[in-house]
């Protein structure tokens, strides 16, 4: 239904439905007008295929969805993060690779800390190749470190992530659950490899662009030589190698993790 009347969406053989002037025609006019849809399609048009035809394409020569430069991606050092941010809520969240051998992806878990400002802190990114036993034990330790905070455990919805919830849930109900500590999780579906750079860049590519994602740094040299640190270097470089290589890099685990703190966000 537009403007104009019904129309059958069989029949339209061009990309848009264009009035008797050629004029495109806006779906939702009372929100969003032409001469508004223009002005966002000449401001990014990258954004604006992402976000209003919810059909991404190639970035113009020369750009990238994710720059990697002196303006991004954007940090805050964590002396400044404990001292002047006031957290509301925390959300961990995970993506489990199925094997370890080296063609496997990796594992992760990610901790976004949103503030009382509604910017979002990447506080922690716990990334690489490890049995399940192993993730289930990083995964706890991050939970124990952010419960007080804590809003929810996100994991993929899938065969793999059923059968280890049998023993996080165990894990939960014996060492969490007497303490007073409830953990809330949340699963989340997953799509094909079309629709998940749809999601990855719907979700998380305005925020990255903006002031309201800032990742948190260590800067304290014993902390560092100690190893105690949010994200570590080697996580920090594969996050900067999905950042520039996508939506083409062999892997984006990281990027799916922080696709999905942003998922539904305003």
């Amino acid at each position: 239904q537009t403007e104009m009347g019904p129309v059958d969406m069989t029949t339209i053989e061009n990309d848009f439905i264009l009035d008797e002037n050629k004029k495109r025609i806006p779906w939702w006019p009372e929100r969003f007008t032409l001469d508004k849809l223009e002005k966002m399609e000449m401001q990014d048009i990258f954004l604006f295929n992402c976000q209003q035809l919810n059909f991404p394409t190639a970035p113009i020569e020369g750009t990238t969805p994710f720059p990697v430069d002196k303006n991004h991606p954007k940090v805050i050092s964590r002396e400044d993060y404990e001292q002047n941010v006031r957290i509301a809520y925390k959300e961990i969240i995970t993506d489990m690779a199925y094997t370890v051998g080296q063609r496997s992806n990796y594992s992760v878990i990610t901790v976004a800390s949103t503030a009382e400002s509604g910017r979002v802190y990447i506080e922690e990114i716990n990334w690489g190749r490890w049995l399940p036993e192993e993730t289930l034990s990083r995964l706890m330790l991050t939970i124990l470190k952010h419960h007080k905070f804590l809003k929810a455990v996100k994991f993929e919805d899938i065969g793999f992530t059923q059968g280890f919830m049998l023993a996080f849930n165990r894990e939960i109900h014996t060492k969490f659950t007497p303490k007073g500590i409830h953990v809330p999780v949340e699963l989340i579906k997953r799509y094909n490899r079309e629709r998940k750079v749809e999601r990855i860049l719907n979700a998380l590519q305005p925020w990255y662009m903006s002031e309201d994602l800032r990742f948190v740094v260590e800067r304290n040299a014993e902390r560092i030589a100690s190893g105690n640190v949010g994200i570590s270097a080697k996580a920090w470089g594969h996050l900067l190698k999905e950042l520039k290589e996508f939506p083409s890099s062999e892997t984006d685990d990281i990027l799916d993790t922080l696709a999905d703190a942003f998922d539904g966000k305003d």
